[in-house]
């Protein structure tokens, strides 16, 4: 869900259109103004889209979907620029996007950092913080253990900071964006690693 320019857009992958527009009336009113997006893999054509996030620095829109392993870039008006994608060139899952100046960042199921940076063109350049060992005796593939530490984040560039919250690993952690760990909360309610 992305809220901006007093309209509330939200990714509704289980429907179609995929892409829901409302505009905010008052506190407690929204009138919807406009959908798009259908199943697929053609123009404005999403299979798993995760996240919609906006960078104000260019103006644009973007929808990754994490199947088809790309970003579409939309204009103010959510027109397709041109038919432009951005394919992400990675093995990692992400469940969370964004741009920040000429760099994405992603995070989801990653094997070996907490956040992979991207360039304009898709292609990963960076990887920021280490997940810890968590002491676990068998063998596994590095795929496996990034689903063990398959995390939902928050990331706010204003605070330079991403809140990871690790469903399988009892634990939530406060990064700075070059991975840095600045606080992390253990719980066993959290939930277990698998």
């Amino acid at each position: 869900m992305l809220f901006v320019n007093n309209k509330v857009l939200v990714i509704d992958k289980s429907n179609e259109p995929t892409v829901q527009i409302f505009k905010v009336v008052n506190d407690t009113t929204f009138r919807q103004k406009r959908s798009f997006g259908s199943k697929g893999r053609g123009p404005m054509e999403f299979i798993d889209p995760w996240e919609i996030f906006r960078s104000e620095k260019h103006n644009e829109l973007y929808i990754f979907d994490a199947v088809n392993r790309r970003m579409a870039v939309l204009d103010e008006n959510y027109e397709l620029l041109v038919n432009d994608y951005i394919y992400v060139k990675t093995d990692g899952f992400y469940t969370t996007m964004h741009r920040f100046d000429h760099h994405f960042i992603g995070t989801g199921i990653t094997t070996g950092c907490m956040l992979e940076i991207f360039d304009a063109n898709g292609e990963r350049t960076e990887c920021r913080g280490n997940h810890p060992d968590l002491g676990l005796k068998s063998k596994v593939s590095d795929r496996t253990v990034a689903q063990r530490w398959h995390s939902y984040s928050v990331i706010s560039q204003s605070k330079n900071k991403a809140i990871l919250f690790y469903r399988h690993a009892n634990r939530v952690r406060s990064i700075d964006l070059k991975g840095n760990l600045e606080s992390e909360l253990i719980d066993k309610d959290f939930g277990t690693p698998i």
